[in-house]
């Protein structure tokens, strides 16, 4: 997926009693890429990377957000912020189980690291990395994630469930 927005004017903010003016005039550019291939028949492996930027702008409200579940889930959903980002992951889904139809379809353990960050310029970039696992389970009503994922740059963690979509 590739993205390039342009702004021509964004609304202004009122926060806490304080106007902020929105940015104007400024573009932003983002690209996506994943891919799932299959090993020995029913396992996973899986790796991805993006990346955007605000071409030197400051964006304002619209800078990019890090965080959450695949996108430095060590982190709050947003927690990690810049005028530009980078992220890269690489894991694997190892069949478990297969659930019963009425259920499902198969179950999976999966692990991944993820490596990333946000940033206003390229020399204030502090990488991240993040080692996520957990269980998937394919049921009716969307996936079921059931892990967590732990910073190995600092102490920060998190644990997850999900139903639904958890691939944006």
């Amino acid at each position: 997926m590739l993205g390039l927005r342009y702004y021509s004017d964004t609304p202004d903010v009122v926060l806490l009693g304080e106007k902020l003016v929105g940015p104007a005039d400024y573009a932003q550019i983002e690209a996506r890429f994943s891919s799932f291939h299959r090993f020995h028949e029913r396992h996973r492996i899986s790796y991805g990377a993006s990346g955007g930027s605000s071409f030197g702008d400051d964006p304002g409200y619209n800078e990019f957000r890090l965080g959450g579940l695949l996108r430095l889930g060590a982190f709050h959903n947003g927690e990690v912020r810049g005028d530009n980002y980078v992220l890269g992951l690489g894991g694997f889904l190892y069949h478990v189980l297969r659930l019963p139809d009425v259920i499902g379809a198969n179950g999976y353990f999966g692990a991944w690291l993820e490596a990333g960050s946000a940033f206003d310029e390229w020399s204030e970039a502090s990488h991240q990395w993040n080692a996520s696992g957990g269980f998937v389970l394919e049921t009716f009503l969307g996936p079921l994630f059931i892990g967590g994922s732990v910073s190995l740059t600092n102490v920060d963690g998190r644990s997850y469930v999900n139903l639904g979509p958890f691939v944006r």
